[in-house]
């Protein structure tokens, strides 16, 4: 491929009107590395294909979409974004894999595992600083000048702009799905040590975010890291995150995935997935009775507090979503974004994990070369540099843990 044609920006590889066939595997990737290159993509064509109907009812998507093949991204709902090239649709990644890119940068910067001040270092400050192109804008611009969302800024201004102690910094932040979304590459550092990936988590989300919100981010790394170890069903996956799981969040996981059946419809898949989650969202009893689907109403609600009994919705979405694909990529696809809600994140994180279990090659070629012309991605090259900086860990884990004294 001509020289010309690339450029390294932030630490991820861009690429410029280059034709889809040339996103080809790097010559023999080991397993792992193949294992990321696919969550990756995977985890950018959930967010860019569930980007135009965020935050959307299951019904209302379903309605306007069902007939969709999703061998090609949504459109533009917008009808200010049709024909502009700028704007969440046809396959532009959002925030999601953005700072999915951050902790990964992050990783490669510091070449270690995370703890609060490392993190605080390495990936919260640099988004003031390190430029990426962002599809949405068309621009080579700053994560926050995106902007990312709200609580990530929290995040930034309160260990960058106030110099807040970095493992009390998450402290006060709206519990969500952010840090969850983003926790990855945490699961490959860690692969086939769910403990490990979850106490990671811990150490430097701490930074971040606190309570449900922690919890979630730590049980999803954990989830990931069951996945890139070999695990190939769900089965054995969740069972790694759900041994580790707290509180809500080990509760909300129980209820969501016993309602999961895959002979049920779509509709009948969202209605009772939901149904089971609204009891850990932290709205008023009345409300919860009254409707199911009324999880965007928070007047008088508990929800976003710091809670014992709360849980991130998205985890047990996107782990209904990934039984009920029952490892077909396009079906997992359509359960995550019928679901509605924070639907592109719920996508992200079950194709993720669909991918980080199966391997690149579950993924739809088709899908992998649009997302890289509508993102300037290289999600392959990514991963083998991220793969090198693993085993470089991966070496001074064994060092450490020869220097221990012999019992």
């Amino acid at each position: 491929m001509p020289l010309d044609r690339r450029q390294l920006i932030g630490g991820v590889l861009l690429i410029s009107a280059v034709p889809p066939m040339a996103y080809a595997r790097p010559a023999r990737p080991n397993v792992l590395e193949k294992r990321i290159a696919g969550a990756l993509w995977a985890m950018a064509i959930g967010d860019g294909m569930g980007a135009p109907v965020e935050g959307w009812e299951g019904a209302r998507i379903r309605d306007m979409f069902g007939a969709h093949d999703f061998a090609t991204f949504l459109p533009p709902t917008d009808p200010k974004l049709v024909g502009t090239g700028r704007g969440k649709g046809d396959g532009r990644i959002t925030d999601d894999m953005i700072m999915v890119e951050a902790l990964i940068d992050g990783y490669t910067r510091h070449r270690d595992h995370f703890d609060a001040h490392s993190y605080a270092r390495h990936v919260i400050a640099p988004l003031a600083d390190r430029k990426v192109w962002v599809p949405e804008k068309q621009d080579e611009i700053t994560a926050l000048d995106r902007p990312v969302w709200w609580p990530e800024r929290y995040a930034y201004h309160s260990l960058i702009i106030n110099n807040h102690d970095p493992r009390t910094a998450g402290q006060g932040n709206w519990p969500q799905q952010g840090l969850m979304g983003m926790v990855m590459p945490t699961g490959a550092m860690n692969a086939g040590d769910p403990r490990g990936a979850y106490d990671e988590v811990i150490a430097y989300g701490v930074a971040h975010q606190h309570s449900f919100a922690l919890e979630a981010a730590a049980v999803t790394a954990a989830l990931f890291a069951a996945a890139f170890g070999g695990e190939q069903q769900p089965k054995a996956i969740i069972a790694a995150g759900r041994a580790l799981a707290k509180d809500g969040t080990a509760a909300a996981m129980d209820a969501v995935l016993a309602t999961v059946d895959p002979s049920d419809d779509f509709a009948r898949f969202e209605d009772k997935a939901r149904k089971a989650y609204v009891p850990y969202f932290g709205l008023p009893p009345g409300q919860s009775a009254a409707s199911a689907m009324a999880t965007n109403k928070l007047g008088g609600s508990n929800a976003g507090n710091a809670s014992r009994i709360a849980a991130v919705e998205n985890l047990t979405a996107g782990l209904a979503a990934f039984v009920y694909g029952g490892g077909d990529f396009l079906r997992t696809l359509r359960a995550a974004l019928f679901y509605g809600q924070d639907c592109e994140s719920i996508a992200a994180f079950a194709l993720g994990l669909l991918a980080a279990s199966r391997g690149r090659g579950v993924v739809p070629n088709g899908l992998i070369g649009a997302s890289a012309a509508a993102n300037r991605r290289d999600y392959d090259m990514l991963a083998t540099k991220f793969s090198t900086v693993i085993n470089e860990v991966r070496r001074k884990d064994a060092d450490r843990l020869a220097k221990r004294p012999a019992l």
